[in-house]
């Protein structure tokens, strides 16, 4: 939601690269024993390694199209559904016919169907498609079966274009370089304390930028005891070429990472990147009564008024999903500790006469000024990537005092 600066020192992207070298070397030897095999080394060479390592974030999906086309077999075992979406979607929209007792005819129609569909892209595609081959070949050997059995079969597909792998065969279909690619691109044996801490202050970031609704500035004096979570924009388990990737890796709370986003496919649905843009100047945040709450009410009301917040992320490009739940934890009906924010602008508005008189005390202060020194701990001139939901006192004070500020 909030755009962060990315512009890495050089002296720090060598030490990351060194870091990576070293580490990519040691994945082909540990104590003497090769962790990644000479076939991998042979198609992941060390210069496609730091090409990924350094993929800048206008370049994810280039070269996740790159891989779709050229390097077909990577993705059909990561992440299959950017080839087969169609299937998948044709399999799932079709659900009532596989799981219902409809008339034999009807699904067999659906069946070959779908089997014909398979030969046809067989037929124009020119990529070697491992699964392709794989798909029409369990699909032919229900010629003849009974419709239970070509049931399972479209089911089985289904689990497959959505990652789940059915059993040890299914590995056998690829090559063993690509089932090892987790093991060169390894986050959890590369990261290590230093690089977290070192990622966060090269990036100056105190407040999750894809909610800003928690802090996590790390506990320097206590090296070790807390630092963020880094979350793979790109998810690590379905673009495992991308786990290492610099700038793929993002401090964030561990309710954004770990609790929402988790592995949201953040290509396919288009998702904006935090170091390509954000929403600082767009309106999120709206009281939809505050009309009504300013006219009929004054300050003595305002603590049992019914404060109509909403959250209008999902309208903007790129921010459909709301992959990160921003609306629910905001609107949440348990915890009204947002509202309660919104309640103390509408009193600060209030106490200024609505508009009409900025004092504090005896002295006159400018509108900005009143609005800083008042008690909504909001400071127009440190960045929401340092101030704990900014973006929401932002875009409310602008609404009630009729203001456009940026967050």
């Amino acid at each position: 939601m909030i755009k962060v600066n990315y512009k890495y020192q050089k002296d720090y992207i060598y030490k990351y690269v060194s870091c990576a070298i070293k580490f990519y070397h040691e994945r082909f030897s540990i104590n003497g024993k090769n962790v990644a095999s000479i076939e991998l080394r042979k198609n992941l060479p060390l210069s496609y390694f730091l090409d990924f390592i350094l993929t800048k974030p206008e370049e994810f999906n280039y070269k996740v199209k790159l891989l779709v086309e050229n390097k077909s077999e990577i993705i059909e075992f990561y992440n299959p559904i950017l080839i087969y979406g169609w299937l998948y979607e044709m399999i799932c929209s079709n659900e009532m016919k596989i799981n219902s007792k409809s008339r034999k005819s009807i699904f067999n129609n659906f069946f070959d169907d779908v089997l014909f569909q398979l030969k046809q892209m067989k037929n124009k595609d020119e990529r070697n498609l491992i699964l392709l081959d794989y798909f029409i070949n369990l699909m032919g050997c229900c010629k003849g079966e009974k419709e239970s059995k070509k049931k399972a079969t479209l089911k089985k597909i289904s689990v497959i274009i959505n990652r789940h792998r059915p059993d040890r065969d299914f590995y056998t279909l690829f090559p063993s370089w690509i089932l090892e690619l987790s093991e060169i691109f390894d986050y959890n044996n590369f990261m290590n304390v230093d690089i977290g801490y070192d990622i966060n202050d090269k990036l100056n970031i105190s407040v999750c930028p894809f909610c800003n609704l928690k802090n996590i500035e790390p506990d320097k004096k206590n090296h070790g005891t807390y630092r963020p979570d880094l979350d793979h924009f790109y998810p690590k388990s379905k673009y495992p070429f991308f786990a290492l990737s610099l700038y793929n890796l993002i401090p964030s709370c561990d309710e954004c990472n770990r609790a929402n986003k988790r592995e949201e496919d953040t290509y396919l649905k288009n998702c904006r990147h935090p170091f390509l843009s954000g929403l600082n100047n767009k309106k999120i945040y709206e009281i939809n009564n505050i009309d009504d709450l300013i006219i009929f009410s004054n300050y003595n009301d305002i603590d049992g008024l019914n404060i109509d917040l909403s959250v209008k992320i999902n309208k903007y490009k790129g921010y459909e999903n709301d992959i990160f739940n921003i609306e629910k934890r905001v609107l949440d009906k348990k915890d009204k500790k947002y509202h309660e924010k919104a309640k103390n602008i509408i009193k600060m508005f209030m106490r200024s006469d609505k508009g009409k008189c900025y004092k504090i005390g005896n002295e006159e202060l400018t509108e900005e000024e009143y609005i800083s020194e008042s008690c909504i701990d909001l400071n127009f001139d440190i960045s929401s990537l340092k101030q704990v939901n900014k973006k929401l006192k932002v875009d409310l004070v602008n609404a009630i005092f009729k203001r456009n500020d940026v967050a």
